[in-house]
């Protein structure tokens, strides 16, 4: 079959452009993709006691703009949910354990180095008072360099995110 020359044409275009889409420089080699990086954020939610909170929403609000991302979650120290995310601007969240305790495990199309948690009172009063949205920016330290696109892993251990109760 004969590819007419607007064909031609327009496979040749598409073939630069893929091409000139590429991040090069005469530093790194040629790549084609978009930056990602591992971040783990835990801590632990309380009151304004210092009493641990049991099944509060913990959800970061940001993610990546497109795909699906590998998510684990673990809630004191035992692995409860794998899938993945596939939410614009919220994966799937995970909720406290009894020591109040919460760990999100998450691999991203960002280039943040915080995270935007939300924390929501899903059960009422079920767990000792009905509690506030809060939402709070964790700053994320570098533990282990990247290479090319992936920018290494970041962390937040021991944040303590304390709640108010519902006026």
């Amino acid at each position: 079959m004969k590819q007419s020359f607007i064909t031609k044409f327009f496979n040749l275009i598409l073939m630069v452009l893929g091409f000139a889409t590429t991040s090069c420089s005469d530093l790194s080699p040629c790549m084609y993709g978009t930056p990602t990086m591992d971040y783990e954020v835990s801590g632990k939610v309380v009151n304004k006691n210092s009493v641990p909170i049991a099944g509060i929403k913990v959800s970061p609000t940001f993610m990546c703009m497109y795909g699906t991302l590998p998510v684990e979650y673990e809630v004191s120290g035992k692995v409860v949910s794998k899938g993945s995310a596939t939410d614009l601007y919220e994966p799937d969240s995970v909720l406290t354990g009894k020591d109040g305790s919460f760990f999100i495990s998450v691999n991203g199309y960002t280039s943040r180095k915080d995270v935007l948690l939300r924390f929501e009172d899903v059960d009422g009063s079920e767990n000792g008072g009905e509690y506030a949205v809060k939402e709070e920016s964790i700053t994320l330290e570098q533990v282990e360099k990247g290479d090319g696109w992936y920018e290494g892993k970041y962390e937040a251990k021991g944040v303590v995110i304390e709640m108010e109760e519902k006026k």
